[in-house]
């Protein structure tokens, strides 16, 4: 039996989204993954996300892809000065260099953030991957046992809503096995 009882309201509608009297024999959301990046998209999903973990006492989980450059056989020969040493290094080192350096930027952003959340009592767990997003976080989702992921889209109209079809939001929300709200 249900001590308390826990909903989640759409602060723009006021229509209830959650109300865990009602869900919580059939919906359990323990692991919740944002995909986060510190853009206004990514916090807006956050916030929600936030929401939800309080009234599941979820963990969330954040994550960030560094995305993998794909550059031209022709420039994987060429070299560059490099920006930290002054000294001429292959455009591949240089690359390995930049991805370390983002990574690094990543996890501190990450760290933050996940500090924040925990001072309110949310259990947090942080990652930072190296590749292709859509497929780095499919991957996560299954090898984290994933129960619901929130992630921040962009509001598309028009023509500009087909150019969007390759979105990572998108791809997720089509192959996800669990269920996935995107955030406007």
């Amino acid at each position: 039996m249900i001590k308390e009882r826990h909903s989640l309201q759409c602060r723009a509608t006021g229509k209830l989204l959650f109300d865990r009297a009602l869900y919580s024999v059939a919906l359990t959301y323990r692991r919740i993954l944002v995909p986060y990046d510190d853009s206004e998209y990514s916090k807006r999903a956050l916030d929600f996300a936030l929401a939800i973990a309080r009234t599941f006492n979820s963990q969330l989980h954040l994550l960030n892809i560094v995305e993998e450059l794909n550059p031209s056989p022709r420039m994987e020969r060429q070299y560059i000065i490099s920006p930290k040493t002054g000294e001429r290094e292959s455009f591949e080192q240089y690359l390995k260099e930049l991805y370390q350096d983002m990574k690094i930027d990543a996890k501190q952003m990450l760290a933050a953030q996940s500090r924040q959340i925990d001072s309110q009592g949310i259990e947090t767990k942080t990652k930072v991957l190296l590749g292709h997003a859509p497929s780095k976080i499919a991957e996560y989702i299954r090898e984290e046992g994933i129960d619901m992921v929130v992630m921040g889209t962009l509001s598309r109209k028009g023509i500009s809503r087909i150019a969007g079809l390759g979105s990572v939001a998108r791809k997720i929300s089509e192959d996800a096995s669990c269920p996935v709200i995107l955030i406007h």
